[in-house]
């Protein structure tokens, strides 16, 4: 369960985060929890790295809670493999996962990622969808 100041990390794909970034740091702010919101991270190439990289992966350790937002189908393999990741940290970590697949007005394009048994991506169309949800998951998960 989450409670007052508890950190929830969130990564928002590349061309999302106009419109998604501004809402979940005001949601994750007004249940006051800490956000640490990263749009448009990408998994580094085998034997390279940065610092925003080492930071994300730091920052979503330390997390009480992870929302992935998966972007559409038609996005970059690295972006995909982030997300990967980060499915991954939770599981290791054994921290609350929350994740959320950008599907568009037609529904259609959903990515596909292998996901920890009971663990389920809920759909949203937009940035609109996707605060509601966010917000209802969060509340949900407050102590």
């Amino acid at each position: 369960m989450l409670k007052v100041g508890d950190s929830v990390f969130v990564s928002i794909p590349t061309g999302l985060g106009g419109a998604f970034l501004p809402p979940a740091m005001n949601i994750i702010r007004d249940l006051a929890l800490v956000p640490y919101v990263y749009q448009g991270m990408e998994t580094p190439p085998p034997g390279k790295t940065s610092n925003i990289y080492s930071e994300a992966r730091a920052d979503a350790s330390n997390c009480q809670a992870i929302c992935v937002v998966l972007p559409p189908a038609s996005c970059g393999q690295p972006e995909r493999d982030w997300a990967i990741e980060l499915v991954g940290i939770a599981a290791e970590q054994q921290i609350p996962l929350i994740v959320y697949g950008v599907t568009g007005a037609s529904g259609q394009g959903l990515v596909s990622l292998p996901l920890p048994n009971g663990i389920g991506v809920r759909g949203v169309a937009d940035a609109l969808e996707f605060a509601a949800a966010l917000r209802e998951d969060l509340h949900e998960r407050r102590a």
